[in-house]
Order: C-alpha cells, then structure tokens, then sequence
C-alpha cells in the first residue's frame, strides 16, 4: 500500500486501532513512509487517540517507536520517566520526577497510560509495575 489518507485512516485503520486496543494489545503501525506518516498524524490528532508507529530492523523486530496524536503533558512526562526507568512503580516514578506529584498521581498517570496500551503493568505482590509496551518508545519523532 502506497498511501493511507487521513479519512481512510481515521475511518479504517484507527478504528480497527480501537478494537484491537480494546482486545487487550497494541496495535503498531509498521514501516509507514512519510506521506502516510503524515496523514495518520492527522487522523490520531483529530481523533485525539494516540498512535504507535514503528520501523523494523532485519531480523523483524521493532526499532524506533513513537507515539503520535495527542498526549497531555502529563502523559508525555510519564512516558519519559518509564523510559528512563526501564520499570516502574508509582513511589519511584514520583521520586523519578521533576513535577511535585505524589504516589496517587503517578498511579493514576500509570494506569492511564497503561489503559491506552502504552504502558504495560505486571503485578509482584501488592505492587503494580509498569514498563513500555514496545521498548524504546517515545513521544514524536
């Protein structure tokens, strides 16, 4: 496929996005040229749903995932954190952080990006922790 416009993407792709997140998994649009970069940018931004876009290397795994569409302050510095930390649960993350948000903010945050596919969370004893979905995944490009 040469190119995905913004409505097809918005009318097919993102929507089939949905039902896939709903499912449980994160859907990753993979080795995507420029123009269709462009147009699912769009479509995420106005839709204000986020997107996973990723290349693959030779052996097949992914390389260079980020998010595009819309993410809050907030969300974009949570994912930053998890990155730098690998894993996290919500006391380190805060300590983590720059901003002065307590424990329950960060497991809200957490959870937040969790529910969205960006985060994945596991649970040791009472602790959740959270760690990318695809490793390496950032904001933008």
């Amino acid at each position: 496929m040469e190119l995905v416009t913004a409505s097809a993407a918005r009318e097919s792709l993102l929507k089939l996005s949905e039902v896939i997140s709903q499912a449980g998994a994160l859907p990753v649009f993979v080795n995507v040229n420029a123009a269709t970069l462009d147009e699912l940018r769009f479509a995420a931004e106005a839709l204000k749903q986020p997107v996973v876009v990723a290349s693959t290397d030779e052996q097949g795994s992914l390389t260079g995932a980020f998010v595009i569409g819309t993410l809050e302050p907030t969300q974009r510095e949570t994912l930053e954190v998890v990155s730098q930390l690998e894993e996290a649960d919500a006391k380190t993350a805060s300590q983590a952080a720059e901003s002065a948000a307590g424990v329950t903010a960060w497991n809200n945050r957490l959870s937040n990006l969790a529910s969205l596919r960006l985060l994945q969370e596991r649970k040791v004893g009472k602790t959740k922790l959270y760690s990318l979905t695809v490793k390496g995944l950032a904001y933008g490009n």
